[in-house]
């Protein structure tokens, strides 16, 4: 069923991307991009996780410019398999969770606000440091890790907010796209100094809803470990 599933996500893309630019092979002098390789990416599908590999494209944009082709049928997709999940979970009974963990994207965090309207949420800890690393050289990448795990690894929320605040300080102007990403999260990369220290061990590197309720707890090891 996977293999169905995954051959007719690739070819509606495919599609998508043959009614904008036209047959494959057949030149235009009007086409508005062209091909360039294909992309493999992850989707959530009702049978499970589905590995896909889509087309990538290169669009002309005015003046003389170039833009990245983005499938609109792949993003719509997912944000109806999130909502559809969702549903399932209050359908089966499971009550809105007190802390969602996840990551930056919009899709999810749109469902999430949606399921459940105000429920705390806290940024994955191990994705943001993913993204931080990648605004930076590599050779600044273990002094950009060990500022991040100060935050991250404070002693409590004013210590945290500290270490973040020294972080924009130290690196606004050597690597900006980091600082960018940093203030991108605000807030929610610190929700978990806002519960008692033993709930520390749990929450930061999860990217997944839980529902917290009394007598219920989680694996003990610690999720604030350096995360390479």
């Amino acid at each position: 069923m996977l293999v169905v599933v995954r051959h007719a996500i690739e070819h509606i893309v495919n599609a998508e991307l043959t009614a904008l630019l036209g047959p494959r092979y057949a030149w235009d002098a009007a086409r508005v991009g062209y091909r360039h390789g294909t992309k493999v990416r992850t989707v959530t599908s009702p049978v499970g996780a589905v590995t896909v590999t889509g087309p990538r494209a290169r669009l002309q944009t005015p003046p003389a410019g170039r833009a990245e082709w983005e499938s609109q049928v792949l993003p719509a997709y997912a944000s109806r398999m999130r909502q559809v999940n969702a549903a399932d979970l209050a359908a089966r009974g499971v009550r809105a969770p007190q802390l969602c963990i996840i990551d930056g994207g919009k899709g999810l965090r749109a469902t999430v606000e949606r399921t459940w309207p105000g429920v705390a949420i806290q940024r994955c800890t191990v994705h943001k440091l993913r993204n931080l690393l990648t605004t930076a050289p590599r050779r600044l990448h273990d002094e950009l890790r060990a500022d991040y795990h100060a935050i991250v690894m404070a002693e409590d929320g004013a210590a945290a907010q500290r270490a973040a605040t020294a972080f924009c300080g130290k690196w606004a102007k050597t690597c900006a796209g980091a600082v960018k990403s940093l203030q991108e999260a605000g807030a929610e990369l610190l929700t978990m100094y806002r519960y008692p220290r033993s709930q520390w061990k749990e929450p930061p590197q999860h990217q997944r809803a839980r529902t917290a309720e009394p007598g219920v707890s989680g694996p003990r090891e610690d999720p604030r470990q350096p995360a390479e």
